[in-house]
């Protein structure tokens, strides 16, 4: 591994990459789904391992980059997803439609909000140091 990597972005970003692969397996699950969202999921699974690939061999500012646009990703499908099922939440809420109904899109708001956080806190660490 290349000496500049930082290693606790590192171990971050990894944990942020394998959570939004779980987070595009969780959708699938989700009740009433809008075809925006998994291409997004997709690029943000794309994203991480591509910062992670490129802080390994190059160990430049380019990860770092790849880092960010891997949160945004994740982030933009968690707003994605959220338009469809406020129908669905406020009809559960009034108690005309079961919870078994959102209960896939409660689980896969809390894991994508998990990964956005998680990476967005190794976007702030960096992956590699600052290139000399």
């Amino acid at each position: 591994m290349n000496k500049n990597v930082k290693m606790i972005g590192f171990v971050l970003a990894s944990a942020s990459t394998v959570l939004s692969v779980v987070c595009a397996i969780l959708y699938k699950s989700v009740y009433i789904q809008t075809s925006k969202t998994m291409p997004l999921l997709i690029c943000a699974v794309v994203a991480g391992a591509l910062a992670l690939a490129f802080a390994v061999k190059m160990g430049k500012e380019l990860p770092n980059f790849f880092l960010l646009a891997h949160v945004v990703l994740v982030m933009a499908g968690l707003c994605m997803s959220i338009a469809p099922m406020v129908n669905e939440i406020g009809l559960v809420y009034a108690g005309l439609n079961p919870q078994s109904n959102v209960t896939g899109f409660y689980t896969f708001a809390v894991f994508a909000g998990v990964t956005w956080l998680i990476a967005l806190v190794a976007a702030f660490i960096g992956l590699t140091k600052k290139a000399e």
